[in-house]
Order: structure tokens, then C-alpha cells, then sequence
């Protein structure tokens, strides 16, 4: 593994209609952090070196909400390895809007 796998960034644009933002919340519409998460575990499954630490069934150690996320944002997610995990912080513009570590989880 090269220090280029072991650091990556991922940009991605939440549509502005994106079907998670009716209902929560009406008049001021916020992106689920279900939604985050799910990106996040995307981003770790498209990178060989980030998969390959954490196997097939991951485990959130620690996940924290810094800021809101509104339709229409463009985030960066941020990912490098960290001990025996993956670690994360998801970035919107200069405003961090979550951070968290993942780690393999134990199989069932």
C-alpha cells in the first residue's frame, strides 16, 4: 500500500430534489444522517485499501454530526487509515459537517 492509498478524498453533490429532504424537516430541509453515514460507506467500499481494512461487515466506533446539510451541497469526504480502523471526516466547503472512525465488525 502505497501513502496515496492510504489517504483519499471524494467529492459528491447532494441534489438539490433528492428524495430524503421531503419531510425532514419541512420549511428548512436537512439531509439525514443515516444519509452521511451510507456515503461515507460508499466511499470506504470503492477504495481497495479502505475495504480491505475493515472487511466485509464494518462497525461504527464513533460518528459525530458537526453541522447541518442542506439540498444543493457539494462535501468532501475525507478518509484515511487510522490504528486498526478507517477513520473520516466529511467536509463542506471550509465546515466540517461530521467526523467519526469506522473498524471492522465481527461477522455474523
Amino acid at each position: 500500500m502505497t501513502a496515496l492509498d492510504a489517504k483519499l478524498a471524494i467529492d459528491v453533490d447532494i441534489a438539490a430534489d433528492h428524495p430524503a429532504f421531503a419531510g425532514h424537516f419541512p420549511g428548512t430541509p436537512v439531509l439525514p444522517g443515516v444519509l452521511l453515514a451510507a456515503l461515507v460507506l460508499e466511499a470506504v467500499r470503492g477504495s481497495p485499501a479502505h475495504a480491505a481494512r475493515l472487511g466485509s461487515t464494518v462497525q461504527i466506533d464513533q460518528l459525530k454530526f458537526l453541522a447541518p446539510v442542506g439540498p444543493g451541497a457539494s462535501l468532501r469526504i475525507n478518509l484515511w487509515l487510522q490504528g486498526r480502523g478507517v477513520a473520516f471526516d466529511i467536509q463542506q466547503a471550509a465546515t466540517a459537517v461530521a467526523r467519526g472512525v469506522l473498524s471492522a465488525g465481527a461477522a455474523t
